[in-house]
């Protein structure tokens, strides 16, 4: 039961950060992608903060919580990507590459407001009335911040289709860009190789960034 117990505590800590996470990185895709010319998103209803339009069963339900439930310290999961066309950019190669960069932006940005507001709330309630209920709000915020943080430079990593991908993708050749674009179909595969066999030196060299921003999201911290 305790098991049980704990698990359920921890989806509860993790879910929410998860799902702002998610909803932003796919909602400044669609929205960049609007301004560049591709109305797709907006047509198909996902320019939306209705956690529903973006979950995938397997990919946004499923797999994190199987992760929460084996005790995993890296939660990984992805929503339903949000439908663009590239084709119907102002301008291809600039349009690629902003609009894979957006999401990135949208979940620093989501960190760094969320830690220096809502984590003011929290830290005051917490100070105020140190109870179970304000301890576990203090959790959900911090975990937001590390989430939004964490996705952020993880799609940073160049392999398809994460969005580090399409940026590089963006400055090669027609050609090169096509043949490095298709080993999309094999991206999740590589992915969860390279994580299950470099995941030490990956946090490794994420960690410093992650520290950097994280220290950007509690910035008020310094004036208490």
């Amino acid at each position: 039961m305790d098991y049980i117990a704990n698990a359920l505590l921890r989806i509860l800590i993790i879910a929410p950060g998860f799902l702002i996470g998610i909803m932003v990185h796919e909602v400044a895709h669609g929205y960049a992608a609007l301004k560049f010319g591709d109305p797709t998103a907006k047509l198909e209803g996902r320019l939306s903060f209705n956690p529903a339009r973006h979950l995938d069963l397997y990919g946004s339900v499923i797999l994190p919580m199987l992760l929460i439930l084996l005790g995993s310290r890296v939660i990984f999961g992805m929503a339903k990507p949000v439908p663009i066309n590239p084709y119907r950019f102002k301008n291809y190669r600039v349009g690629l590459r902003v609009v894979s960069l957006a999401g990135v932006i949208a979940n620093l940005l989501t960190a760094i407001l969320m830690g220096n507001s809502i984590g003011i709330l929290a830290n005051f309630l917490y100070v105020n009335f140190p109870n179970l209920t304000t301890s576990i709000f203090q959790q959900v915020v911090v975990n937001t911040v590390t989430l939004n943080i964490f996705l952020a430079i993880f799609n940073l990593i160049p392999i398809p289709p994460l969005d580090g991908s399409k940026v590089l993708a963006s400055f090669l050749s027609w050609q090169a860009m096509n043949r490095y674009l298709a080993i999309e179909r094999y991206g999740f595969i590589i992915i969860f190789a390279f994580l299950f066999l470099f995941s030490s030196f990956f946090w490794g060299i994420i960690s410093p960034v992650v520290e950097i921003f994280y220290k950007a999201s509690f910035i008020w911290q310094l004036f208490i």
